[in-house]
């Protein structure tokens, strides 16, 4: 007897699921694996990174009005607790010019002192959270902090670059705000514009009798990109930067606006009580984000698309996808090309059905959003279309295996994680040093490429393999430090010992991928 079978429906790909595919420009797509809601970054057909949404929010970047429960003499710290019964970790190295409320500094801190501190690190491996009484606030351009009274500029420029922007100074904050040594003027009047004075005002908020403590700050790339694409004579007219000039677009506006918040900060911190919040952490998303892309890519998926961040906050797996793709890049010309690969396109998966209506019918009707759809293709999820489930086995492995036949095995240990390079199947017929340098260059390519996908941090010792040349070495420590420095998270390149083991040191943000998948 027969049955009538019905045919199966083709999976075979779409041409518009094909350009779908195209990772050319960078993708980050938010979507399920294993039954967890993770982020992947996907650069020229290669994962280069990704990160799980923590199940409990993180409160790195928070400001509390915390309390001082004990002092740690023995290891230069002390204990503050944030929230009852909250305690974190503050370094005395960390609160040389603290914010006291509850009298004057004198220089030292005793138990039961309130400050304001800010959370640095999540508490990790029964660790307690650690938080800094250096407080900060930043935008895309500047860094404003307390407890240092000089002008830094990020660790992406090097010596020339910081040179340049130290001799220009003034023009890039104004000649008020910067003082005869090159750091910052130490008073409310400089530090703050006329229209910031004003707003400040209407809010019944004076500074003159707001404290201030020792405050610098930090100009970032985007600030110096900003400033290059000034011609000559465009920086002369602006060298003072006169109030009635000011407009949205020099970097001087964005200086005041980040100082009127200082003051804000400051001052709404002496009328609140112990373990208040006066500062919330970056949501989820923005903190996935800012560990993905650079502040350039940020920058620009901040701007067409504040509404993802309310699709993020309700999942739901019976829900379909949003896309968000083809953001225009707005980096000025004098940007390197490295930093402006743009993330064109965000996709996510599993959001609330209710939540993409609001979103799409407010795009429609507003076009706010102008690259945001829907995907809905009940035959291929997002995962398969971009076969994360194969690219995350590779991502996890301690086998890496190169285009030419090498390959690494990564191990990552209590102390230290070690990655050892090895020529596997490459096979040439040129010499023997040129072999080796071949198969290197590609592992160093990959090496920086591995340490951000699995975000490696502390000491990473790389085992290349033996050159006996020095030109052959040189070549491979500079590729390193030129490719490191694209990485989001701080990374140093620090030498080759004697016996050819390149050292490495990343900053540790969060958990290492396999950590989090935990």
């Amino acid at each position: 007897m027969s049955r009538n079978i019905p045919a199966k429906a083709s999976l075979k790909i779409s041409v518009q699921e094909a350009s779908q595919q195209n990772t050319i420009h960078g993708k980050v797509l938010f979507t399920s694996y294993k039954g967890r809601n993770c982020a992947f970054l996907i650069r020229k057909d290669r994962l280069t990174a990704a990160c799980v949404l923590a199940e409990t929010a993180s409160k790195i970047g928070a400001v509390y009005i915390g309390k001082i429960k004990n002092m740690a003499k023995n290891i230069d710290a002390c204990f503050v607790e944030i929230s009852d019964g909250e305690i974190c970790f503050l370094p005395l190295k960390k609160a040389v010019s603290p914010y006291l409320l509850n009298r004057g500094y004198d220089g030292r801190l005793v138990e039961g002192d309130t400050l304001l501190v800010q959370i640095e690190r999540d508490p990790q491996k029964g660790k307690q959270a650690s938080v800094t009484a250096h407080i900060s606030l930043s935008n895309d351009y500047f860094v404003v902090t307390m407890g240092a009274k000089h002008i830094f500029y990020s660790s992406k420029f090097d010596k020339a670059q910081r040179e340049m922007l130290h001799k220009n100074s003034t023009m890039l904050l104004g000649e008020k705000v910067v003082d005869l040594n090159g750091g910052l003027v130490q008073n409310w009047d400089s530090l703050l514009s006329e229209a910031s004075k004003k707003r400040l005002a209407a809010d019944n908020i004076s500074v003159k009798f707001l404290p201030l403590p020792s405050t610098g700050c930090i100009i970032r790339t985007m600030a110096a990109a900003k400033f290059d694409s000034l011609t000559t004579a465009d920086a002369a007219k602006k060298k003072s930067f006169p109030e009635e000039n000011l407009s949205g677009n020099t970097l001087s506006e964005h200086f005041f606006q980040l100082t009127e918040q200082y003051a804000r900060l400051l001052h709404t911190a002496r009328y609140r009580s112990c373990f208040t919040c006066l500062k919330e952490a970056p949501s989820a998303v923005e903190s996935v984000l800012r560990g993905l892309v650079s502040e350039h890519e940020y920058q620009e998926i901040v701007t067409d698309s504040q509404e993802l961040y309310e699709m993020l906050s309700e999942y739901n797996s019976d829900a379909k996808g949003i896309v968000l793709e083809n953001i225009q890049e707005n980096i000025p010309e004098s940007v390197p090309e490295s930093t402006s690969e743009n993330v064109r396109k965000n996709v996510t998966e599993s959001i609330s059905e209710n939540v993409r209506k609001n979103v799409m019918e407010e795009e429609c009707a507003h076009n706010k959003c102008k690259s945001l759809r829907l995907y809905q293709d009940k035959m291929l999820s997002l995962s398969k279309l971009y076969s994360i489930e194969s690219r995350m086995e590779t991502a996890l492995g301690n086998r890496v295996w190169l285009k030419s036949g090498g390959y690494l095995i990564i191990e990552p240990t209590e102390a230290l994680t070690v990655i050892d390079v090895n020529s596997g199947k490459y096979e040439t017929n040129k010499s023997n040093e040129d072999t080796v340098l071949a198969v290197n260059l590609e592992a160093a390519e990959e090496v920086a490429l591995q340490l951000r996908l699995r975000n490696l941090s502390g000491i990473i010792i790389v085992d290349f393999i033996n050159m006996a040349q020095e030109t052959s070495k040189n070549q491979i420590m500079t590729l390193l430090k030129q490719l490191t420095a694209k990485d989001v998270v701080k990374t140093t390149v620090v030498d080759m010992t004697a016996l050819g083991l390149v050292e490495i040191t990343r900053k540790k943000t969060s958990k290492p991928l396999r950590e989090q998948l935990r």
